[in-house]
């Protein structure tokens, strides 16, 4: 079993303010088997692994790490939007940016990844974004790009404002998705660049 499951479950029952006495009542476990499951003391089922999950009100994506951090698969499949059997929100998604014209509007992921934007949204960050001065993992990040010094920052009048706003985003959602590695990364990296 790896030594994720326990500081997870930890994580997790913490920042939805359980005690352990109340998350055990609603996981119907004693008290003290869930303290063993904490302190790694005691290895979980899968099932009780999904029952933590469910009552915690896990994302899915959360209740696999949780699963995952036990020594079990996952069981939630996740599937990109590019793939076949995404197509009809694909469209859905290309419809919705498209309405929002002339006006910018994005399609990012859960790590602020662009993923897709419309025309207005292209032309105001041409006009604001040498993408090709900058990295690719930079130019396609909407936080990285706010926060590199040679990305967006010259352009804001407020840009303490605005570093501190996406610096406080990125740490909730850190906080929130404490297994996510990808926001992990991206938290520590803009934690770096100057004047942040």
């Amino acid at each position: 079993m790896s030594d994720d499951f326990p500081k997870l479950l930890r994580a997790h029952r913490t920042r939805g303010r359980w005690s352990q006495e109340s998350l055990a009542l609603a996981a119907d476990v004693s008290p003290r088997h869930l303290s063993c499951l904490e302190t790694g003391k005691a290895r979980p089922s899968r099932e009780m692994v999904l029952k933590l999950g469910k009552v915690l009100g896990l994302e899915l994506r959360e209740r696999n790490a949780l699963l995952v951090g036990a020594g079990f698969a996952s069981v939630y499949p996740s599937t990109p939007l590019g793939e076949v059997a995404m197509a009809p929100l694909s469209r859905a998604v290309d419809f919705v940016l498209a309405q929002q014209e002339p006006y910018p509007a994005l399609l990012i992921d859960r790590a602020w990844n662009v993923l897709r934007v419309n025309g207005g949204a292209r032309r105001l960050l041409e006009a604001f974004l040498d993408a090709s001065a900058l990295p690719a993992t930079v130019a396609q990040n909407l936080v990285r790009a706010t926060l590199h010094p040679r990305g967006l920052r010259p352009s804001f009048v407020n840009w303490d404002d605005v570093a501190a706003l996406a610096l406080e985003r990125v740490e909730r959602a850190h906080h929130a998705h404490p297994a996510d590695a990808e926001l992990r990364a991206l938290l520590e990296e803009v934690r770096w660049y100057p004047g942040v």
